[in-house]
């Protein structure tokens, strides 16, 4: 992942962040270097807590070292359980503006709030994050924009 886009990016290495966001102005691109982590997406701040019954719950996913997961603009993101060495790199495309994050705890208001047209706005990858210009994620994220 480095030796592809590093020169280009804003590269940043953290443990885990146990507090849901998402990132409205960029995609954000994670390789996972140390340790386990069990990742909730899809879930935000001011969402009911897990356990809710008829509450959505989020996507979990648990990842570890080597694992690189691509978190488009918009979508929370947070790490619910991990183990004390669990550090990862985080990267951006290139041109991204510094990520800045919203926690969620606002109430937007509906589809019109300005919030999503930023996130609407964020361009669409040009090159995969491990393989380059010929990866699959281009491939991968227009067949999941067009169902």
């Amino acid at each position: 992942m480095s030796s592809t886009n590093e020169p280009e990016q804003y590269p940043g290495t953290w443990g885990a962040i146990t507090t849901k966001h998402f990132h409205p102005n960029t995609h954000e691109c994670y390789g996972v270097i140390h340790g386990r982590s069990e990742l909730v997406f899809g879930l935000g701040g001011a969402d009911a807590v897990e356990g809710d019954s008829g509450n959505y719950e989020g996507v979990r996913v648990t990842v570890a070292v080597g694992d690189v997961i691509v978190v488009p603009a918009g979508v929370a993101h947070a790490s619910v359980q991990n183990d004390r060495d669990y550090k990862y790199i985080g990267v951006y495309p290139e041109g991204s503006p510094k990520w800045r994050s919203e926690w969620g705890k606002r109430e937007l208001n509906g589809i019109d709030d300005p919030l999503f047209d930023e996130i609407k706005g964020v361009p669409f990858p040009r090159c995969d994050p491990v393989f380059g210009a010929d990866g699959p994620l281009r491939k991968v994220w227009g067949e999941v924009l067009t169902k």
